[in-house]
Formats: C-alpha cells, structure tokens, sequence
C-alpha cells in the first residue's frame, strides 16, 4: 500500500489540498480535514454506495484521526485529520468497498475500474456487484489480502472522476480545474 500511496502522492496532496479547508478558508486549516469536507470528497467522485455507506466513511475518517491527549485545548486537532490521516483513511475504504480485481476487469473486456462500474450501473448490476464482491472479515483474516491491488483501483476510481486520464495520477494539470465528472450515476447510496 505503501507504494501505491507514494506514487500518488503528488495527486493526492493536491486532492487534500483541494477539499482540506474548504469549510474555513484560513490558512491553518488547509493543513487539516473535517469530517464533512471528506464526506464531500466520497460524494463528489461516487464512493458512496449501498454497501460502502456513509456510515462505513465516518468510520475510516475516525479510525484514522490522531489522537490526542488534551481534548479540550486541541479541539480542532480531535475533529480532524491531517494528510497522513487522510492517506491512512483512503486505504482504510479498501477494507469496506467492493473493487474489482485485475482479472475480472480482464473478463469484461479490459475496463478500467470507472468503466466497469459504470456498466454495472447501466446493466442494473452494481449493488449486486457490490454485495458479492465486498470484503468479508471472516475470510480475510485466515486468508489474508493484499490492499495494494484495491487502494490502486480506489486511486483510479477517484482519478476518473475528475476526469483524469493518467490512472488516478492529477499531479500533471491542476487539481482545481478538475472537478468530479459525475454524470447522473447513483450507486445506491
């Protein structure tokens, strides 16, 4: 995950930058995300889902905040998280959402991961997809899974709804011109 990660980096400190603060414009808060400022990013590029819901996005934003000692004095620090957190968070969906695998992009043709889910939407096939697909706890933990594979389809999701090209990466034009490409899908959420 870790490698996944570092070859986004560039992208994803933009994708921070670009939702981090935006309830606040001062300059201190750019460095930290809310709650709902990452609520607004899985709802921008379609995360939610029947399956990976609101609920389970809550749960990857508390799991991956810090933690302080002094609550009262550090407030804003126990309501938010910071880049480290966020990139902690994104790889923490990979444990609730449903992805596919390499070789079932290969078995539709060669999708990409946007293109699949888009045609499972279209075909009235994507909650199924989700509910065979998700990640069972009780299988993983005997045999275990890489999140390498997922966090990268994550990346890509998120990288072709902004209309990206260049697999999930948008350190190579403006992350502010971006804006998510959402056209009227509902994944059921």
């Amino acid at each position: 995950a870790e490698d996944v990660l570092k070859a986004h980096a560039a992208s994803l400190r933009a994708m921070f930058e670009y939702y981090a603060g935006a309830d606040d414009e001062t300059s201190v808060r750019k460095e930290l995300m809310t709650i709902g400022e990452w609520q607004r990013l899985l709802t921008d590029t379609e995360m939610i889902d029947a399956v990976f819901t609101r609920k389970h996005a809550a749960l990857c934003f508390a799991f991956s905040q810090s933690h302080v000692a002094d609550e009262l004095n550090h407030r804003e620090q126990l309501m938010t998280i910071t880049f480290v957190g966020f990139m902690e968070a994104l790889a923490r969906i990979t444990c609730f959402k449903a992805f596919p695998t390499s070789d079932y992009l290969l078995q539709r043709g060669g999708q990409t991961v946007a293109e699949c889910f888009d045609s499972l939407v279209a075909e009235g096939a994507y909650q199924d997809f989700c509910q065979e697909h998700a990640p069972r706890w009780e299988i993983e933990q005997i045999e275990g899974r890489r999140i390498d594979e997922a966090l990268q389809m994550l990346l890509q999701l998120i990288g072709a709804r902004f209309g990206t090209d260049d697999g999930g990466s948008a350190a190579t034009k403006s992350f502010k011109q971006a804006r998510p490409q959402s056209q009227g899908r509902k994944l059921g959420a």
